[in-house]
């Protein structure tokens, strides 16, 4: 299986296991990566990561812990175009972030 990843007119492949990293600017303890496609998603939970980099770019001492990293076993997704994006729990709901939404392709093998 790969997972082909589309932004604007770039296209990368992911070899199993499927890994991101990155930071999510809400203050939230769980941050989630999402795939989702048409009536499903699929939560992904990510483990913290110390981003001091983040905190320095933006003179935000709090945002030193917004780093996020997951690495999942996708084999079981079904063949199709995704959606990869973030979400994050708030007053008792979860919320996605709409800035991060990449299409991403399923190929089964």
């Amino acid at each position: 299986m790969s997972l082909k990843l589309t932004v604007a007119t770039e296209s990368l492949r992911f070899a199993e296991p499927f890994r991101i990293s990155g930071h999510c600017w809400e203050a939230a303890d769980v941050v989630y990566v999402t795939l989702s496609e048409t009536g499903m998603i699929y939560y992904l939970t990510t483990a913290k990561v110390l981003r001091p980099d983040v905190a320095k770019y933006f003179d935000v001492p709090n945002m030193a812990t917004a780093g996020y990293t997951v690495e999942a076993d996708v084999a079981g997704l079904p063949s199709g175009k995704y959606l990869v994006g973030l979400a994050y729990p708030s007053n008792g709901a979860i919320l996605r972030c709409p800035q991060f939404a990449y299409p991403v392709e399923v190929e089964a093998h």
